[in-house]
C-alpha cells in the first residue's frame, strides 16, 4: 500500500478491504476500552491520541466518535 507508483485503483481497494476489515473486527471499539483502561475520563479529561500509519483513517474517526463521548476534550492526529 506504501509503495511509490502503486496505481490508484488498486491503492482505493486496499484502503476500502482495510476499512471493512476494521469494522469487522472491532478495532475502534477494541483500542477504545484500552484507552479507557490505561487513561480513565475522570482523571484524563484531555485526551491525544497519535495514529501511525493510519491509512484512510477510519479507525480514528470511529476512536473520535467513542471518545469525545467519554472526554472533555479530545485531539486526535493521524
Amino acid at each position: 500500500m506504501d509503495q511509490p507508483g502503486l496505481d490508484p485503483r488498486a491503492h482505493a481497494q486496499a484502503l476500502a478491504a482495510l476499512r471493512r476489515i476494521n469494522f469487522l473486527s472491532g478495532t475502534a471499539y477494541q483500542i477504545s476500552r484500552q484507552i479507557l483502561k490505561i487513561a480513565p475520563p475522570e482523571n484524563h479529561p484531555t485526551l491525544r491520541v497519535v495514529d501511525l500509519a493510519c491509512g484512510s483513517g477510519d479507525v480514528l474517526l470511529r476512536l473520535a466518535q467513542r471518545l469525545k463521548k467519554k472526554y472533555q476534550n479530545v485531539e486526535l492526529l493521524g
